[in-house]
């Protein structure tokens, strides 16, 4: 929150000091410092704060505590496991604490007296959480990232708790909203766990961290490819566009089909004009929506998405096409962390169509 008034504030001093320095002639430094704001502006995001913020969100307390929104959650079982109490830095009373993992990762949901505030948030400093000895159990054996060593296992376990937190995050807003707002039983009694399936293209295989194999994968963006087979060299399913144009590059508006025993399985429409990048994959019997949310920095994922069936969570798959592993080199890798196995077959088929369809329309 802080950061995010910091940047406004610089935005804005940005701005009014390059007018004033266009109005007095001085052309260069005024368009410096208008372009400095406008990057500023940028880098901060647009829309209200809990749309541009992904590792903070806020709501309005109307009178609600902590502890009432504690009653509602205190048995709710999640990748962090079951909510605790706890003071946290430069705020007054309790706060709801979901964990930390291994990776110091923790949810934090606070009152903010003076804005009379619901403040959540995605952290990692253990040392602003106030405990008592009774507690100190739950900071034992945590690691410092810096000093793994960087394998796909490593990479992938780290990365997807961070996934997950900024997930995480925009669900417990959702919960604590409806609490605020007078419902009561919002919360579930397990909120999302998942299975964590990677790709790393340095070893050409979905595995997962017990080193089991999955898939391989084919792709190209000329011409395009993307396949998904199993571990007999059987085609699972294929993503196919549905046009190309003169110079032989895909036509995105004209949609996809995803092809599974050498039949449609499923039909695959993008809508750019919606808030978020979406996708619908559309099946005899079922739909998914397929919506992006922002990359996630503090992972080095750049490519992000939600799959939901009725708005039911199946689903976080994310990806870098550039990372560097020890022994490896420079990588595309990717996650898959699935609600519901049952569909690992339909997620990693879009994930690698996805990823190659993104280097296929870079390259125009």
């Amino acid at each position: 929150m802080n950061r995010d008034k910091l940047m406004t504030i610089l935005a804005f001093a940005c701005g009014i000091f390059g007018a004033f320095s266009i109005v007095s002639a001085k052309f260069i430094i005024g368009g410096l410092f208008m372009v400095g704001g406008l990057g500023i502006f940028w880098a901060r995001g647009s829309g209200k704060f809990n749309e541009r913020s992904l590792y903070e969100k806020i709501v309005k307390a109307n009178g609600t505590t902590i502890e009432q929104i504690y009653e509602e959650l205190k048995d709710m079982d999640t990748p962090f496991g079951k909510p605790w109490l706890a003071g946290h830095h430069g705020f007054e009373g309790d706060s709801i604490v979901f964990g930390p993992n291994i990776y110091k990762d923790m949810i934090v949901i606070s009152y903010d007296a003076k804005h009379k505030e619901i403040n959540l948030k995605h952290m990692n400093k253990v040392g602003n959480i106030n405990r008592t000895a009774d507690e100190e159990w739950r900071f034992e054996n945590l690691i410092n990232a810096s000093e793994i060593e960087v394998t796909p296992e490593n990479y992938s376990d780290f990365a997807a708790y961070k996934e997950v937190c900024v997930v995480m995050l925009m669900q417990m807003t959702e919960l604590v909203e409806r609490i605020v707002n007078g419902e009561a039983d919002v919360a579930p009694e397990e909120l999302d766990k998942y299975d964590l399936f990677f790709f790393n293209s340095g070893r050409g295989e979905i595995s997962d961290l017990d080193g089991s194999k999955y898939m391989t994968v084919d792709q190209d963006y000329n011409p395009f490819t993307a396949k998904v087979f199993d571990m007999d060299g059987d085609e699972l399913a294929s993503i196919v566009p549905r046009a190309y144009d003169k110079k032989g590059r895909v036509v995105d508006k004209a949609g996809y089909d995803m092809y599974v025993d050498g039949e449609v399985y499923a039909t695959i429409e993008r809508n750019t004009q919606l808030k978020h990048d979406t996708f619908f994959i559309k099946t005899e019997d079922e739909e998914f929506v397929v919506q992006n949310f922002a990359g996630v920095d503090r992972a080095n994922i750049h490519y992000n998405y939600t799959i939901k069936r009725n708005d039911e969570l199946l689903a976080i798959v994310g990806g870098n096409p550039n990372l560097v592993f020890d022994g490896l080199g420079a990588c595309e890798h990717d996650l898959i962390l699935s609600c519901d196995n049952d569909y690992l077959t339909l997620y990693a088929a879009f994930w690698v169509f996805l990823m190659t369809l993104n280097r296929a329309l870079r390259q125009r």
